[in-house]
């Protein structure tokens, strides 16, 4: 019988499930590399992406500096530019030589220094310091040892600095400091000649430089806090003036701060938040101001109406969506410079690298098509959330918006993590639209408090129009002599004013009520909660005491109580040395 041969038997590996698994496992992982480090998409310039279509760089990507530049402004006459006044008055600005005269030539002046001498600051004066610091006796005594300690003596000089520019005061008080604000005059004058200019618009050297990685997100504001600055100086003025009974050159000064506040910030024209939100504080500084000049003796009825039409006649004060416009093209800006960058710079560049899982999304392949696409979405709805009519329902829907955006896109536990980045792993688009969610948290975040901020600005420049309006009331009383206080702000109508108007932060009458020969008369403010007219300074409506914790006080009114307690500038020679 014969042997049968044995069947050879051939392998073929593709029959082994171990190479196929082997496969695809390899297959899924070049996938998944693939899709985290492979080429990005290319970026679309669109409305719906990039928000503005033109002027573009060489690399076809939107010249954001430039579009600001424009938006800013750089065609105005220096003749109608208040910005070339202050530039003129604070000579050189703080500007290198470079960029000075990239600003001139964008203003259209030379750039040479003015005849003016250049104003200086109270708080940065050191030889005025150490000047008012011999002035109020805080040097060292005979024996030569310190009779204060450095921390002291410059708290009292700030005080009194600060004290200059609320209390009226007379070069009697204090001739240094009254010779000081007289070696400024100059240049005050050209800033209140400029103030009454139509428009305020200086050019930023960031963005006239035009360098390829200048971004909106870190441009200096220039010139910003040196108005600050001119404004401070020029309520200090304006506090001199009022002392020494020329209550008309004091108006001049306070009102031209009240005009640059709105100048910086023109309604309808996008601003950066900072300038806004130092234009708030300008003109909080400015109606401090104008509240002491309403209570002044021998304010007459005719002054206290030119100072309500002067007030009723500034130009339009600018709403949140002004700032929230340029804050967008900013975050725009960003994400088309994150794209232009090499990948593996990202993170450190822009200082991200630590941001949980934005850091991990900015170093893998994004489509930033649908970055930009999730971030103008939300700020489609920002928009229209800030354009609802009425504050608390602004507040209510931005609170909504922000929830959303901030929310965690997995839930508490570690799986649900897991999982989210598992998909973040395998999605392009799950891991753009994270990273949109992540850079749009950065932008809406402090939004309810500038929100409350706007709401304040608001409801301070409708105080200060009434208490105006009372001051005119008061100074019509038949033979000089000035009458009660009416008993309500109906008692105002029509001899005053043809209406009155209504808190914007409750839609409500505001409220007030006579207080002994003055009045209380406040807001509820943003919080909407009426507190009977505390804040920082009053007490249901009375004024606090050295006793007093302020920082108890969790919500504030916005209130103003007339007469307000005298004091002098400075302190009572008892109080000197301690």
């Amino acid at each position: 019988m014969e042997s049968i041969a044995p069947i050879e038997m051939r392998y073929r590996w593709w029959r082994d499930p171990r190479w196929i698994i082997l496969i695809l496992v390899a297959a899924t992982g070049g996938m998944v590399l693939w899709g985290l480090f492979g080429p990005e998409p290319k970026l679309i310039v669109s409305r719906e992406t990039t928000l503005i279509t033109e002027p573009l760089r060489p690399d076809g990507t939107p010249d954001y500096a430039a579009h600001v530049l424009d938006l800013l402004g750089r065609n105005t006459p220096p003749e109608e530019n208040a910005a070339v006044a202050v530039l003129h008055a604070t000579w050189p600005m703080g500007l290198d030589a470079e960029d000075l005269a990239a600003v001139c030539k964008a203003l259209g002046i030379p750039d040479t220094p003015p005849d003016v001498p250049s104003l200086d600051s109270a708080d940065n004066d050191k030889a005025l310091r150490d000047e008012l610091r011999a002035f109020l006796g805080l040097n060292v005594s005979d024996d030569g040892i310190p009779m204060h300690s450095d921390d002291e003596a410059i708290d009292r000089v700030i005080k009194l600095i600060d004290d200059a520019r609320i209390i009226p005061w007379t070069q009697e008080e204090c001739p240094l400091l009254a010779a000081w604000v007289a070696r400024q005059s100059p240049a005050l004058d050209l800033i209140v000649e400029g103030a009454t200019r139509p428009k305020y618009e200086l050019p930023l050297p960031d963005l006239l430089r035009a360098e390829p990685g200048t971004m909106l997100i870190g441009v200096v504001m220039h010139g910003t806090q040196r108005l600050r600055d001119v404004c401070r100086v020029l309520i200090m003025r304006a506090m001199l003036h009022l002392g020494e009974g020329r209550m008309p050159e004091a108006w001049r000064d306070i009102h031209a701060v009240h005009r640059l506040a709105r100048l910086i910030a023109p309604a309808g024209r996008p601003r950066f938040l900072i300038t806004h939100l130092v234009a708030i504080a300008i003109e909080g500084t400015a109606n401090a101001a104008t509240f002491v000049l309403l209570e002044s003796p021998g304010l007459t009825a005719a002054m206290a109406a030119s100072i309500r039409r002067d007030l009723e006649s500034l130009p339009a004060p600018p709403d949140i969506r002004s700032s929230q416009a340029m804050e967008r093209l900013g975050i725009v800006d960003l994400v088309v410079a994150i794209a232009r960058m090499p990948r593996s710079e990202r993170s450190g560049s822009l200082s991200l690298g630590g941001i949980d899982e934005l850091g991990l999304a900015l170093g893998t392949s994004l489509d930033m098509n649908v970055v930009l696409r999730t971030i103008n979405d939300a700020e489609d709805r920002i928009e229209k959330a800030l354009s609802l009519p009425d504050h608390q329902a602004r507040c209510q829907a931005m609170d909504q918006i922000i929830t959303e955006i901030t929310a965690r896109p997995f839930g508490p536990g570690g799986w649900e993590k897991a999982a989210w980045l598992a998909q973040a792993a395998l999605s392009r688009g799950a891991r753009s639209t994270a990273c949109a969610r992540s850079l749009l948290g950065f932008l809406v975040s402090p939004t309810k408090g500038v929100l409350d901020a706007y709401e304040r600005r608001r409801a301070e420049a409708a105080i200060l129009r009434l208490a105006a309006a009372l001051a005119e009331y008061r100074g019509r009383g038949l033979g000089g002599e000035g009458r009660p206080y009416p008993d309500s702000l109906e008692g105002l109508v029509p001899e005053v004013v043809a209406t009155v108007p209504e808190d914007p932060c409750s839609g409500k009458p505001f409220r007030y009520e006579r207080r002994g020969d003055g009045y209380l008369l406040y807001s509820v403010g943003p919080d909407g909660a009426d507190d009977g007219g505390t804040n920082d300074e009053l007490v249901r409506g009375e004024w606090r005491s050295d006793d007093d914790d302020a920082d108890t006080v969790k919500s504030r009114d916005i209130a103003v109580r007339m007469p307000r307690p005298k004091r002098g500038l400075i302190p009572p020679p008892s109080d000197a040395g301690k």
